[in-house]
């Protein structure tokens, strides 16, 4: 959180504008918190840079668990 903070802070020290919104992107509720709060705060939402991603622990896939899997799955591809 701290860090998603310090990151307004610089953008507003630049001139922009931005809030910071702490939201897991695997829960479907969180990312319509995330988009409520922009359109609350803005006005409206003209764009979305959706850029979640991690790497998983295996990176083989012979090698990763199923609950592994479903993570990798769920934050970079259903996430963004």
């Amino acid at each position: 959180m701290d860090a998603g903070e310090e990151t307004v802070r610089l953008i507003q020290e630049a001139g922009g504008e931005a809030i910071f919104v702490q939201a897991d992107v695997t829960k479907e509720a969180d990312a319509e918190a995330m988009v409520d709060k922009a359109v609350g705060v803005f006005g409206r939402l003209d764009i979305a840079f959706n850029n979640a991603g991690m790497g998983g622990e295996n990176p083989s896939l012979i090698e990763q668990t199923e609950a592994e899997y479903d993570r990798t799955m769920n934050v970079n591809v259903k996430g963004v």
